[in-house]
């Protein structure tokens, strides 16, 4: 039956795309379809074919390129590279340069990169052509948000994920981890494939639902849209998830920075001591965090690893991985193991509970090497410059959207410490990346034109 649907709804995003798009034109038929079926369109739902991966969120990107291909929008403006763009290119290449490497190469598969990594920033790159797209596009952002939450609220109080009743969804091992109740609400993963994934994406949505907000205060959207940021929060709230929690402070923090103008010497303050505190008590900060869970001394258990037994938490657990792959470390080298991890040295012996390297900084390298985890860092560094000039500017649509996502973003790779690189929200934060490029290029535009009350 899963299969039955994931073709539907593979199908279903890339014909309904093409049709928006011929009805609508490009951008504005191609901007709804990519934001319904990135958010929307349950991320588990794939093709079921071996030498390739393909899912809704791909096959739209190809509607997307063929709607180009036959009616291309025209544009004056120069065609600027930034250095993200190089960066994103970078990290293709050491990825299937790393697959080479580990000959775990199979056919089509140099293409999944660009699918994985390449496809959703350029999408995010073209999103915005004026600022007034973002207004336009308010309406099916606001939807989306608050269908999510609702989606989200009732999974959590109810304890039941509804898509997966009628279409036979089990997720079999690892499911208890799926199903546990933090706060006495389950913790809700909604279309997606784990709790933290749906909170980071509502983390990532949240800048959006406030500048809805601060339109509808500003009386240029319906009234309904002030509750927009208030329903993001409860969806993060019943994921139960600290690191979309965390990801959310650092979001309206970077807004108000953006806002309070005044405010923004004794914030960097505040952001300094914070770094040195979480520096000198990193390990009562943990347990700290441990017991905000219910993760107290009385809920550990004993782990061995190499023969001597660790104390072992769902909190520690992201610790311990640097102890159980410590061979697989010191041997990944340049171009790591590929994708696969074939050839990686694993204990014969170790805890099944660590087959999940729930780090995406430690996974990534242990996939493509020393090469593809400074790509990727080099592109996070440009990805956060790009959204310094529109933060740092004057306020507006532009600007609010921008301070927002530069907590999003940043505060997603704070929580990548903890989370692996999942397509669920890493398709999403991919996304925010491009857009980066986006309101970068506006906020250049309105400077030059000297229209800065449109950002």
């Amino acid at each position: 039956m899963v299969d039955i649907l994931s073709w539907i709804a593979c199908a279903g995003s890339f014909f309904v795309t093409l049709y928006l798009i011929g009805s609508r034109g490009l951008l504005e038929g191609g901007r709804p379809a990519w934001l319904i079926v990135l958010l929307i369109v349950p991320s588990w739902m794939h093709l079921p074919v071996n030498v390739i991966h393909v899912d809704s969120r791909s096959l739209c990107v190809l509607a997307i390129l063929i709607g180009f291909l036959r009616q291309p929008y025209n544009t004056t403006r120069p065609n600027r590279w930034y250095g993200s763009d190089f960066c994103i290119l970078a990290i293709v290449v050491a990825m299937t340069i790393s697959q080479f490497a580990a000959r775990s190469v199979a056919p089509l598969a140099p293409f999944d990169p660009f699918r994985e990594m390449a496809f959703p920033y350029v999408i995010g790159r073209l999103f915005l052509q004026t600022a007034r797209d973002i207004e336009s596009i308010l309406p099916v952002v606001c939807r989306c948000i608050m269908f999510l939450a609702a989606y989200a609220l009732f999974e959590a109080v109810t304890k039941i994920n509804p898509i997966e009743i009628p279409f036979g969804r089990t997720w079999g091992k690892g499911s208890e981890e799926l199903d546990s109740v933090r706060w006495g609400l389950k913790r809700s993963y909604g279309l997606q494939t784990h709790p933290i994934y749906f909170g980071l994406t509502f983390a990532m949505m949240l800048p959006w639902a406030i500048e809805a907000a601060m339109q509808a205060w500003q009386g240029k959207g319906p009234r309904w849209w002030q509750l927009v940021p208030a329903a993001a929060l409860v969806g993060v709230v019943c994921t139960g998830s600290r690191a979309a929690q965390v990801c959310s402070i650092l979001v309206i923090a970077t807004m108000i920075f953006h806002a309070v103008p005044r405010l923004r010497p004794a914030a960097l303050l505040l952001v300094a001591l914070g770094g040195i505190f979480i520096y000198v008590a990193r390990d009562e900060i943990i347990q700290v965090l441990a017991n905000y869970v219910n993760e107290g001394k009385s809920n550990e258990t004993m782990v061995k690893i190499n023969g001597i037994d660790y104390e072992y938490s769902g909190t520690k657990h992201r610790d311990l991985l640097d102890i159980v792959y410590a061979d697989a470390i010191d041997q990944a080298g340049w171009l790591g193991f590929g994708n696969m991890l074939i050839r990686m040295p694993r204990d014969e012996t170790m805890d099944e509970r660590f087959f999940s390297i729930d780090n995406h900084w430690l996974l990534f390298y242990l996939h493509y090497g020393y090469l593809g985890l400074a790509v990727f860092i080099l592109f996070s560094v440009c990805v956060m410059w790009n959204f310094l000039p529109p933060f740092l500017g004057k306020t507006g649509p532009t600007g609010r959207i921008a301070a927002g996502l530069l907590g999003a973003v940043g505060g997603c790779l704070m929580a990548m410490r903890s989370v692996w690189f999942a397509p669920d929200y890493a398709c999403v934060w991919l996304f925010c990346a491009g857009l980066s490029v986006s309101l970068s290029r506006l906020y250049a535009e309105s400077r030059t034109s000297g229209a800065t009350n449109l950002v």
